[in-house]
């Protein structure tokens, strides 16, 4: 998953809101950089099973707003 525009509390929040997502096992922040994250997620589902999971999900003062989505990778914006 890449992530644009995040803080590093921003990234905190969404973290820890993805781990609780039924499905998946493990979020790892592969690399973070002025606003930009690489984030490896393990779950049992597909991405896009996975993306509609994160749009029903609610993260306290961040909006994430999908950017592109493919197979096995998604890139969202975030978005205040």
């Amino acid at each position: 998953m890449q992530l644009d525009g995040a803080s590093s509390t921003d990234l905190n929040k969404i973290k820890t809101s993805l781990e609780k997502i039924r499905g998946v096992t493990e979020v790892l922040v592969r690399n973070f950089s002025d606003g930009s994250a690489d984030l490896d997620i393990q779950a049992k589902t597909d991405a896009q099973d996975l993306s509609a999971a994160i749009a029903k999900t609610v993260i306290p003062g961040v909006k994430l707003v999908l950017v592109e989505s493919s197979v096995d990778r998604l890139q969202y914006r975030v978005a205040h």
